[in-house]
């Protein structure tokens, strides 16, 4: 019996029941990894992990996750650290420490900083200080839990996290000044940030406290001349700020200190000086800026930092500083996420096989592109290669250093600047960037339908484009119907399991109710540039008569390999001589710290985009579905973890 016999027996084919299949299995693949990361988040039931919200004292609503160890009823109060994530980031950056320290019987507070994640924007008209973007608010939170040592509390944060806790300490030692009962820190731990120097005092301001104060920063951090003035990360310990910071010349890395004292401590002398608040420590690993939020190495750093200047030292004789279970929140995260991106696929292509939508299925027309002779290879090899480079020759340029922090303030402007309608600053060089490739991808294919393809009698129907409004709408639904059981889906792992779909930074994260109207405002921009390239990679890029694994290699590769080869030397690089390949925004002279640390989520997300255009025009024979569907999961993908800018 036929297939279509079978699906009008018993209303599915077998295409029809594998595709059921790979969406059971996605499905599957979603619950048992958001139970795994889950087990990952709480160290496998040692922990309570609670989602906390609380009013500070400029107005802002902080939404911060509290981890928590299970036996803490039956000990004396414990040691608590505030940790605070980076720019464009959220709390799970700081899982790592967060993790590992609970687990070993401190109390954690990973914090959702003003305007990231679900965090809201500090008052500004309050006239107090707002540059610890809520960690100082944070701080007293924990010192006046009953279970929790005021005497012993800490603050770490990676980058502008970092920065964060530079302001909070500072903030909370002059707050107590005027009021005795303000926790302050007894502990500084900064990640891939710096010590800094106040120009009027010639001196770190930190040091005027007693406080015991560290920093970790990789060797590769693309950061290095933003914050200490050297080129190279391993080189940090010859900046003057970091002079400043030690109080003195010739600290090495992961030793103890005094400050202002060049002779290394031992383990209990570093405890020793802990109890003074005068200890003082530089440490390096052989990572980039982002990779520190995803180390067992940072990890270590922390534990043993934080044990010495908290803890007496104790941590390490009940867990290894090295015995490790924050992975385990990954893991199962990229379980989930394969999940995810099956169901995306399985749902679509399922729904394609119902009566209903069915008729929005039509034979795949033939490309504009035949090869058969050394002319047409050449010629094709020429359009491919502008296609696949002109992303990596733009994407700096249009990226640029996108930072908008007006709690700092610190704004750097960029192509498009937030602005009323785009506020979101890491997302706009993205749109921009697309723009750009849309003027020029229309003018490629203009250039090779009308002067090559049209005289050898192509035609336009090979772009898919032609549609009935009927047909558009049905297209519409289809994608959308995926989009948002793909959204429910993530939205049911993140109120039953507690955790986000997603690896190290490639995620899919259920966004709170403002984001929706920047995911329609940024919509459009993408849905136009997903169109374009749908037409480009089906209608040109694939080749006639030639085998469709190769045709769909050619796509997905044209799709994000300019950007890999543009990472592949930029970082190749730097990993040889330690100096970024491309070390500046073009026409700017700021260092191309940001622009490079995004690339890596793009290069997730686009060779995707290039699979889901190819899937569903071979399908349908149509673009409409896979352009609309792309556009959502990447209008998604880039605004559920972008950063709101304030616009004033």
């Amino acid at each position: 019996m036929s297939d279509e016999k079978t699906a009008g027996t018993n209303g599915t084919g077998k295409k029809g029941k594998v595709l059921i299949i790979l969406l059971c299995i996605s499905i599957l693949l979603m619950l048992v990894g958001s139970m795994i990361a889950e087990g990952g988040l709480t160290a496998f039931g040692a922990v309570d992990v609670e989602e906390i919200q609380f009013v500070n004292g400029n107005g802002a609503n902080i939404t911060a996750l509290l981890y928590v160890p299970k036996n803490i009823a039956a000990i004396a109060p414990v040691p608590a650290v505030v940790a605070c994530h980076g720019y464009s980031a959220s709390n799970d950056a700081q899982e790592l420490h967060a993790i590992e320290l609970s687990r070993r019987g401190f109390v954690v507070m990973a914090i959702d900083a003003y305007a990231h994640g679900l965090t809201q924007f500090p008052n500004m008209e309050f006239d107090r200080p707002v540059n610890d973007t809520g960690m100082y608010a944070a701080l007293q939170y924990l010192g006046c839990l009953p279970f929790v040592d005021k005497n012993r509390l800490g603050v770490t944060g990676h980058s502008a996290g970092g920065e964060a806790s530079r302001q909070t300490a500072i903030r909370a030692f002059e707050e107590q000044k005027r009021d005795s009962s303000v926790a302050v820190p007894r502990a500084i731990l900064i990640t891939s940030n710096s010590f800094k120097v106040d120009p009027a005092l010639d001196d770190d301001p930190v040091n005027a406290y007693p406080v015991n104060y560290a920093v970790s920063f990789g060797q590769y951090d693309e950061s290095a001349s933003l914050f200490w003035g050297v080129a190279k990360g391993i080189d940090y310990k010859t900046s003057p700020i970091f002079t400043k910071g030690m109080g003195f010349e010739g600290a090495e890395y992961g030793n103890f200190y005094n400050y202002g004292n060049s002779t290394p401590l031992s383990r209990n002398e570093a405890i020793a000086a802990a109890d003074r608040r005068t200890l003082r420590a530089g440490f390096t690993m052989p990572h980039t800026h982002s990779i520190n939020t995803f180390s067992n190495k940072s990890v270590v750093i922390a534990l043993e930092y934080f044990d010495i200047a908290l803890a007496g030292g104790k941590l390490e004789g009940q867990i290894p500083y090295t015995n490790q279970v924050w992975r385990w929140k990954n893991v199962g995260g990229g379980v989930s996420l394969v999940g995810f991106l099956l169901l995306f696929f399985s749902l679509g292509l399922f729904l394609l096989t119902r009566p209903f939508f069915k008729t929005i299925v039509h034979p795949e027309p033939a490309s504009l592109t035949t090869i058969s002779t050394a002319k047409d290879k050449a010629i094709y090899a020429i359009f491919y290669i502008i296609a696949l480079l002109a992303p990596a020759f733009l994407y700096v340029w249009a990226v640029g250093l996108p930072i908008y922090l007006p709690f700092y303030p610190m704004f750097v402007p960029s192509i498009l600047s937030p602005n009323r309608y785009f506020q979101l600053p890491t997302v706009n060089g993205v749109v921009f960037l697309h723009l750009v490739l849309t003027v020029l991808f229309i003018a490629l294919f203009a250039v090779i339908y009308f002067g090559l393809a049209k005289k050898k009698g192509g035609s336009l129907a090979s772009t898919g484009l032609q549609v009935t409004k009927v047909e558009f709408g049905k297209s519409l639904l289809l994608a959308v119907l995926v989009f948002l059981f793909a959204y429910l889906a993530v939205t049911v792992c993140a109120y039953f399991f507690h955790v986000d779909v997603g690896f190290f930074k490639f995620v899919f994260k259920a966004m709170p109710d403002f984001k929706w109207s920047h995911f329609l405002r940024y919509l459009p921009f993408f849905f136009e540039y997903y169109l374009v390239t749908g037409v480009l990679l089906n209608a040109i890029t694939r080749i006639n008569k030639q085998k469709e694994w190769l045709n769909t290699a050619l796509i997905v590769f044209v799709s994000g390999g300019g950007l890999a080869l543009h990472q592949i030397y930029d970082y190749g690089y730097m990993g040889i001589t330690g100096l970024r390949g491309v070390p500046t925004v073009p026409g700017t002279g700021m260092p191309n710290t940001l622009s490079g640390i995004f690339m890596f989520a793009l290069l997730f997300i686009v060779p995707i985009t290039g699979l889901v255009a190819r899937v569903f025009y071979k399908k349908t024979g149509r673009v409409w579905v896979g352009s609309i569907l792309n556009a959502l999961l990447v209008t998604f993908y880039v605004t559920c973890t972008a950063t709101v800018a304030m616009i004033v």
